[in-house]
């Protein structure tokens, strides 16, 4: 018990009958964390500054069996978010993924970074390949992404370029890929978004 520091990002908020409120973030050292706000739904102040699409310092209480907000400052505002409305619901899809594949209590210090700096980035660029991007690297991470070689194009037939922008999207950060792949054919992005789902079925997220 007591006091701990940690980065977070906001995935979902639940507003009690009480008006607390429960609020879900993904950090670093924690992976996802659920930490209460009391009277959360009433305070505009705190509502302003607890927002989605912001890296936020959070100074937490641990007690015993839960966590409760002290303190939050804001770091970094993602923006582009509340302005472009197509980036703003594939934003909250994203949080929502985000939400479904991180685990309580279990540290993801590097996969926190790269989040971060593609949410930094995500207004730069276009928001299909945003979306391809974000979701191969999540596939990636989660261990589901087979070898992208020619067996590939045969057993998931698809074309060889295809298969060449998925190995250029695993292999890229995102400044790369908005400097060197500022749109995919339409008929690749195609491909790339039924293989996405075959992967993400397989996960069940």
């Amino acid at each position: 018990m007591g006091e701990i520091k940690t980065l977070g990002i906001l995935l979902h908020k639940t507003i009690l009958g009480n008006d607390d409120g429960l609020l879900e973030f993904f950090t670093p050292e924690f992976g996802k964390i659920t930490v209460s706000v009391k009277a959360f739904g009433r305070s505009a102040k705190r509502t302003r500054e607890i927002d989605f699409f912001r890296l936020m310092e959070l100074v937490i209480f641990q007690g015993r069996g839960s966590k409760s907000l002290r303190g939050v400052t804001t770091i970094k505002m993602f923006h582009g978010f509340n302005t472009n409305l197509e980036l703003n619901q594939k934003g909250f899809q994203w949080l929502q993924t985000l939400r479904h594949i991180t685990s309580e209590d279990k540290p993801t210090q590097r996969f926190f970074e790269f989040i971060c700096k593609f949410l930094d980035e995500a207004r730069n660029g276009d928001c299909p390949i945003c979306d391809c991007y974000l979701r191969l690297k999540i596939i990636q991470w989660l261990g589901l992404l087979p070898d992208l070689d020619s067996e590939l194009c045969k057993r998931e037939k698809i074309s060889e370029s295809t298969v060449k922008i998925l190995e250029f999207l695993s292999q890229s950060d995102i400044a790369g890929v908005f400097a060197k792949l500022p749109h995919i054919p339409a008929t690749s992005l195609r491909e790339i978004e039924e293989f996405l789902e075959k992967r993400e079925g397989k996960g069940e997220y």
